[in-house]
């Protein structure tokens, strides 16, 4: 198994690249590919094998060694045109291009000291097309090496509910559960954001009882409780309240636990569906023609590469 060393204490978020960077063209694509013949070639198959967003990961050491293999006397930018040439051989690729490459010098932020490259790619996953982002490190006078990749979430769709224009209506859980319901779709999360979320007039000791409670209850993916200048405060991630029993139950809840849902015009709702399979662009344009949707959005997942 090919091994990677890198301390991962010491990588931090990387910020936009300052300036931008000619790519690469010189290097004819076979003489390239005749210098990186060793484990990896322009057609092994097995790269493929692993070519899902699930599974890219995998495909780390055929790019390390694919790299390792170019001569020393490349620059950082010509490998990773080289790599992102290479990549566009593979029949599982739709398209990869390179987006930049740059050092610790050109971020904006305080980030590893290294070179870094960022490389788009399209996937061909069972005739669905998959979006990643591949990360490429390499500490100075180290060995660049594929660092993470990011991509969007297939069958998820992120729509950001509230009055943000006008700033006249104070939306609530009520007015999120009615949008919902004009949908066949399943809720994966429901986050509010802007404000708390809800306040009780229950006693002090009475928190671990309702926290305890509320966690065991089917729709919730997060509780969190506090007492906060005489007042029980509780914040709420709901899940899977497509659901019209799970919606009524939690009315009751409210009821029973006396808690009342703190509204400003300020709060919003993050409501992230799941719509089918490569139609997420359809139902974004669909969700954006409803009066209090102000954006939508798809969700996006991450995946480091490093193997230990």
């Amino acid at each position: 198994m090919f091994k990677v060393k890198l301390n991962l204490r010491k990588v931090v978020a990387i910020a936009i690249c300052l300036a931008g960077v000619t790519f690469f063209s010189g290097c004819d694509k076979e003489e390239i590919t005749e210098i990186a013949q060793g484990e990896i070639t322009e057609n092994d198959d097995e790269f493929c094998l692993y070519a899902n967003l699930e599974d890219f990961y995998k495909t780390a050491p055929f790019i390390n060694n694919y790299l390792d293999a170019l001569p020393n006397n490349m620059s950082d930018e010509q490998k990773l045109q080289a790599l992102t040439d290479w990549l566009n051989s593979q029949p599982c690729v739709i398209n990869a291009k390179l987006e930049g490459v740059w050092t610790d010098k050109d971020c904006m932020i305080e980030c590893q000291p290294g070179r870094y490259g960022r490389i788009a790619i399209l996937l061909d996953d069972d005739g669905m097309t998959r979006e990643l982002t591949l990360n490429i490190f390499g500490e100075y006078s180290e060995p660049l090496l594929a660092l993470d990749y990011s991509y969007k979430k297939p069958k998820e769709v992120g729509v950001y509910y509230s009055d943000a224009y006008t700033f006249e209506n104070k939306i609530t859980i009520r007015d999120v559960f009615e949008f919902i319901n004009l949908f066949d779709h399943k809720v994966l999360n429901i986050h509010k954001l802007g404000s708390e979320g809800y306040i009780s007039s229950m006693p002090k000791d009475s928190l671990d009882y309702i926290v305890s409670d509320l966690n065991a209850k089917p729709y919730f993916s997060r509780v969190h409780g506090y007492w906060k200048e005489g007042q029980l405060i509780i914040n709420v991630t709901m899940s899977n309240m497509e659901s019209i029993d799970y919606q009524a139950d939690w009315f009751k809840t409210m009821n029973d636990y006396k808690l009342t849902e703190v509204t400003t015009i300020y709060s919003w709702f993050i409501i992230d569906f799941e719509v089918p399979d490569g139609k997420e662009k359809e139902w974004m344009e669909k969700f954006k023609t409803h009066k209090f949707v102000n954006g939508v959005a798809s969700n996006y997942g991450y995946q480091s590469m490093l193997i230990q």
